[in-house]
């Protein structure tokens, strides 16, 4: 490869997904627990109270409201909640930890190295594909939190500055605790105790600088529930956000379950990190494991993984987006993993070189044919396909006629970008045809409905939040909450004539009611059937008779 090649195609791969993970994401209506997301933070911001979360009118408790807060920031900067800015705030997180990556790990291996390592963690194809798309979703946010709550830990043991270090660290830990609860705590405590272990600084845990820090970390969080506890049931709403954290982990499911996962997890991950989990096949080399305790960066990495993967790894039917503060760890050890590679003259180069060179080719063949075989296309997808295929054909042929080294790999970074923009302009539009279009059925409703509000209808759910030991209640409540029904109606209701959809309880004559089959009732006249997005029980559009 050209040495002005080398020098520019890893500035061309970034632009380009920065484009792609930046421009489009108005594209696709809101999914999963985006409008959760979006509808706690509108409505506390309709009640003027950004202290006590509500959702469909009613209390919300399984949740803190730390991100929704960042959401209602980018809401009232950009006096809109439309899906692009719903979505802004977790695609900034997700490039401010890939930069932020870059930043630490570049001072302890080469910079090619570290910039590699920040491509990969912007195209794992699980983040480049689903979680960069469906942003609007917290996990971004605490995945950005997490990389530099532990990171600080790091950073600062290298220039021992233990005051710095307990301060940062616990704070950001409070943030990521009134952000998504348990496993801020987790991540704080079997990071410190495991990296302070094996740099011989245990002795630091019992100073004053330690002290400090988990007095903040109490104070904040504390002092933030306090507060709430004004106009809310607060011990109930922290237990219910701490059994919601580890709602999915192993206690909540058979032996045979958590045995059964021990064995896939590994392989449905490393599936997730595709294509830069081939890199794992290095450390199948002694030689290459033994320089990971050289390089204190790296192996901090490694242990950060090996001490809080195992939380995930044993709790079966896992959503791998909980993972996602995984991901920017594992893009670099994969990086630094290549780049040993080449150091030690390993052959797994050739194989990957291969894998990615008959990907690329037939990726090529693959969207030039769809572009001519589909006759419905619009032109511009039709171009897009073309042009796409022509690329990977170019990217291929470059792979095959220059020298297979680290810089290489930009090629699969480009050619990642490029289907993420050919994903954008044609998939995601086709994508949308094919799914139900909550956006469109919300106008519907509102244009029948008239000037009357829109009213989810269901009973309320208990939730029995409590605190025991050995047997002995030490706490234990009954908390009302609406049924678990999608918020994608209720932003739309919101986007598109600025209300609230909330949670009625009674029918009225007259007023209008979305609501799940099984709860209509002689009262409700159907009007119109919605299928339900991801399958399951249809809702029905009704008015009171």
């Amino acid at each position: 490869m050209s040495a002005r090649l080398t020098k520019y195609l890893p500035h061309i791969s970034l632009v380009l997904l920065l484009i792609g993970i930046l421009c489009f994401n108005h594209v696709l209506e809101i999914r999963g627990a985006e409008g959760r997301r979006a509808m706690v933070t509108y409505e506390m911001m309709e009640n003027g109270d950004l202290l006590t979360p509500y959702l469909h009118g009613h209390p919300y408790y399984n949740k803190p409201p730390f991100y929704n807060w960042v959401i209602a920031l980018f809401f009232f900067a950009f006096g809109s909640i439309s899906e692009w800015v719903l979505r802004l705030p977790g695609v900034l997180s997700l490039i401010s930890t890939a930069i932020l990556f870059f930043y630490v790990a570049k001072r302890y291996v080469r910079k090619e190295v570290a910039l590699l390592g920040a491509g990969a963690a912007l195209t794992i194809t699980d983040m480049l594909f689903y979680g960069s798309i469906n942003a609007g979703e917290i996990d971004l946010f605490y995945a950005l939190l997490t990389s530099l709550q532990v990171l600080a830990i790091f950073w600062y043991q290298q220039k021992d500055k233990w005051l710095l270090l307990f301060v940062t660290s616990y704070t950001l830990t409070a943030i990521g605790a009134l952000t998504k609860g348990l496993p801020s705590l987790a991540f704080q405590a079997l990071t410190l105790l495991a990296w302070f272990a094996y740099t011989k600084n245990f002795k630091r845990l019992f100073g004053w600088q330690h002290i400090t820090g988990i007095a903040i970390l109490i104070v904040i969080t504390t002092g933030y529930f306090w507060l709430y506890s004004m106009n809310g049931e607060a011990l109930g709403y922290v237990i219910n956000t701490f059994k919601q954290a580890s709602q999915r982990s192993a206690n909540e499911y058979g032996i045979l379950d958590v045995i059964g996962n021990l064995f896939v997890f590994p392989f449905e991950f490393l599936r997730r990190l595709l294509p830069w989990s081939l890199a794992i096949v290095f450390l199948f080399s002694k030689s290459i494991r033994a320089q990971i305790k050289q390089n204190p960066f790296i192996s901090f990495v490694v242990l950060f993984i090996v001490v809080n993967i195992p939380i995930y790894w044993s709790a079966p039917e896992l959503r791998i987006r909980y993972t996602y503060m995984f991901f920017p760890f594992f893009a670099m050890l994969f990086a630094w993993l290549l780049d040993r590679g080449f150091n030690s003259l390993n052959k797994a180069h050739v194989v990957i070189e291969y894998i990615i060179g008959a990907t690329l080719a037939i990726g090529s063949l693959a969207l030039i044919g769809i572009g001519f075989a589909i006759e419905s296309l619009p032109v511009l997808h039709v171009f897009v396909l073309i042009l796409s295929g022509m690329i990977f054909g170019g990217l291929a042929l470059l792979l095959w006629k220059t020298e297979w080294r680290l810089e290489s790999y930009w090629i699969l970074v480009l050619g990642l970008a490029v289907t993420r923009m050919a994903y954008n302009i044609v998939g995601m539009p086709y994508t949308a045809q094919t799914i139900h279009d909550y956006s469109q059925m919300t106008k519907q409703m509102i244009e029948t409905s008239g000037e009357k509000p829109i009213h989810y209808y269901g009973q309320l759910v208990e939730l029995r939040p409590n605190l025991s030991l050995f047997g002995q209640d030490f706490y234990r409540d009954t908390l009302l909450i609406p049924k678990d029904l999608t918020a994608g109606f209720g932003y739309y209701d919101a986007l598109l004539r600025d209300e609230v959809m909330d949670n009625a309880t009674q029918v009225v004559a007259g007023d209008y009611y979305l609501l799940y089959e099984k709860d209509w009732m002689d009262r409700l006249e159907p009007l119109d059937t919605i299928p339900k997005m991801m399958g399951g029980q249809n809702f029905l559009f009704c008015r009171g008779i």
